[in-house]
Parts: C-alpha cells; structure tokens; sequence
C-alpha cells in the first residue's frame, strides 16, 4: 500500500489521468481488502491461516499481472482494485495477527520484528518498483512484479495453527456427530456462521474498541496517504526519480529500527502503549502539516526517516491495543472490524488528496489533511484509553462470555516468553 506512490506517479505519466480517480484505483484495493478481512479472519481461526494465505496470494499474483495485460487503465479498477485486492484482504490480517497467539511476556517485541520486516521491504522495494518500470515499462513491469508477489505463497506454507484453534476444531468436530453427513456439514458451517456474528456483536460491545478503531483509521490514513502523495509530490518539485528512490527508502532505515525499539520500551513497560500512540500522532500531524513550507533536499530525507522511525512504528502497536480493549482469543476478528473501518477511511481519504491536488494545483492541501487526520488519531486514542480506564470493570462484564478472561488466555494458549 505505501508504495502505490511509485506506482501512482507511473500511472499519471503513463495516462496523463486526473490525480483523483487515479488514486482511488489504490483506494478502491484496500476497501476491498477491508470487506474481505473479516471472512479471512473468520476462515483462518476456523480452518487454517496457512491455506487462507496462500490462497491470497495466488489471488493477488493473478490480480497485478493481469494489471500488466491491460492498456485500459479503467481495467485496472478491477484487476489491481478487485481481483488484488480480495488477495491481500486473505493475506493481511492473518499475517498480522497470527503472531500474536504465541508471544505473551514479549508480544510488542515479537509485533516490532514481524513489523520490520516492512521496514526492509520499503528499503528494497522502491528500488525494484524503479528498476523494473525504468527496463520493463509500466506494464512489463506489473508483469514482473505481479510474478514476484507470487512469493507469499512460500511465506504463507510456514504458517502453523494456533494451538487454541486446533482445541476449538477439535472439540467442535467430536460434538457433532453428523459431521461427515451432507446435514452435519450444513449444520457445522451454519453454526460457524451464527458463532461469528456473536463474535462481531461482543466485539462491537467494546467502546474502547470502536474509539481505537477510529484512531487507527485516521492514524493509517495519515501515515499511508504521506507515501501515495509524497512521490508526487517530490516530482512537482523536479525531484528526479532516482532521488525519490533515495529519500522514499531512507523511511525504511527508520520503520527498521523503530518498530524493534518501540517493541522493546512496550515491553520493558516504560510507557503505556496508548500514551505513546497518543504522542507520536500529535507530534506527526503537526510535522506534516508544516512539511510543505520547506523546499531544503536533507528536510525530505529528515521527514522520510521520521515517518518510518515514529508513526510507521506506533501502528504496530494496533493488536497490542485491541487485545487490551478486547481479548487474545477475538483478535484476529476484531483487528479484521477495525481494517474495515481504517480502509474505508482510505477508500475516501485517498482521493480526496489527488482531488485537493487538482483544485489546488499542488500537494500542499493534502498535507494539511492529512496532518490532521493524524492529530484527530491522538484525540480519539486518548478518549478511548481514558475511558478504559474508568470503566474497565463495567465494559468487561458488557462484553459478554465470548471475551474470555486474560488469564485464561494464558492458561489455552502455548506462549514463548
């Protein structure tokens, strides 16, 4: 998702298309991995994460080469929008979230490394993206690239089911004694169904939960929308593009090293996770809102690296605040609900920058935007921690039986400490 942006100032080149309806193709992707997240988190506690990943990326290897086939970029709505983007709803949550169920004492450090390993890919990728849309074009390059996503497969066949998943199957299969009949699977998938609605309802009990899902939707908004635009950006001002590589692969330098150390101080307690969200977003919005009155070559390298090493870092901390606001068992689901909402904020948001652009004749509108959205992330991270904080009691109670305790977690769940 964050380099769509090398993607996006290929498209304007190549179609000399409005900023606006060009970016929604990207917008339109993540809504559709959004609404398909919540089937895939279902899915993978249910059945198996391994299959439904590499399922996914099957799907999104076809989606992005048949991108590569089309000189219509109207097709791109559905092949790089649609067809990628139920991929990557089957991939991205259950790859986030799957960690989660065997690291208990060093959960933030376990979510950091896993999160760097984005840092590395926003280090090298740009370098392919340029590479391969500089010998290949634009659509012997989707080609490519559409080949090398086929790679998640190999990721994916490592995956092993939470041993709490493999309780749950088990116990359910024994209880049903039809289950081989035509009836039993009928019955067993019906149940499954009407099991996961419960979820979603106990789940959507949580206040704390709906506030830190507005959080992370304007937190992601913000964060995302600065690497689809700062591209463009950078070109309107006649930076070249092997220079945009430079500065776009200096954020990955500080997503390396920040999402490890913000892992550490969460789990050496040193700050509460919410208060370090809170900060790191209001202190974001403010940069990127004043962002544009600088023309200097080294503030573009400062605030790239500064993305990466804060506000690339604190999103990593979303599981580690849904668990405190719901339950261990129900986070890939509730990560899922909350996906949803954060990708239709960049279902909107998205456009609206290139449509800002279009207005305005320059990206600066669109910084404003989204420092604000950044800013609006820490107002509703705050009221959702204080809330926590003077109802925890009460709100446990009104989330139901299928939040289970903190400590029984502990006790079904194999942890590495």
């Amino acid at each position: 998702m964050k380099l769509f942006g090398m993607l996006y100032s290929e498209l304007l080149e190549t179609y000399d298309s409005a900023a606006g309806s060009t970016a929604f193709i990207n917008s339109l992707q993540i809504f559709i991995m959004a609404l398909v997240s919540p089937l895939a988190g279902l899915l993978s506690t249910t059945y198996s994460f391994r299959f439904v990943t590499f399922t996914g990326s099957i799907i999104v290897g076809v989606g992005i080469t048949l991108s590569g086939l089309t000189t219509n970029p109207d097709i791109l709505y559905v092949t790089y929008g649609i067809i990628a983007g139920i991929g990557f709803g089957f991939v991205y949550s259950p790859s986030v979230t799957i960690v989660n169920y065997y690291f208990h004492k060093k959960k933030a450090l376990a979510n950091g490394i896993v999160g760097a390993a984005s840092g590395v890919s926003t280090i090298v990728l740009p370098i392919l993206y340029r590479t391969v849309f500089d010998v290949y074009g634009l659509h012997g390059g989707l080609i490519v690239l559409g080949g090398f996503c086929l790679n998640l497969c190999v990721g994916s066949v490592i995956f092993k089911q939470p041993e709490l998943f493999l309780k749950v199957h088990n116990t359910s299969a024994h209880s049903s004694k039809n289950f081989k009949t035509s009836g039993g699977i009928f019955s067993n998938t019906t149940n499954c169904f009407f099991d996961s609605i419960r979820i979603f309802k106990s789940i959507l009990k949580s206040r704390t939960f709906i506030f830190y899902a507005f959080a992370f939707s304007f937190a992601i908004l913000g964060y995302v929308g600065n690497f689809v635009i700062i591209p463009p950006h950078l070109r309107s001002r006649s930076v070249e593009n092997s220079d945009i590589v430079k500065i776009l692969t200096t954020s990955g330098v500080g997503e390396l090293t920040g999402r490890i150390l913000v892992g550490l101080i969460i789990d050496k307690k040193y700050v509460k996770p919410e208060i370090l969200f809170t900060g790191s977003m209001i202190v974001s919005g403010i940069f990127c809102i004043v962002f544009p009155f600088f023309n200097a070559v080294w503030m573009n390298y400062f605030y790239c690296i500064y993305f990466g090493l804060v506000p690339g870092s604190v999103v990593t901390l979303m599981p580690i605040m849904i668990i405190s606001a719901t339950n261990l068992k129900v986070l890939t689901p509730a990560f899922a609900l909350s996906l949803l909402l954060n990708d239709t904020f960049c279902l909107l948001g998205f456009p609206l920058c290139g449509w800002l652009e279009d207005m305005t004749g320059t990206w600066d509108a669109s910084f404003y935007f989204l420092g604000g959205a950044q800013v609006m992330a820490a107002v509703f991270a705050y009221t959702g921690f204080s809330y926590y904080s003077k109802y925890q009691t009460k709100e446990s109670h009104n989330t139901g039986d299928l939040l289970l305790s903190t400590d029984d977690n502990k006790m079904s769940i194999p942890m590495i400490e």
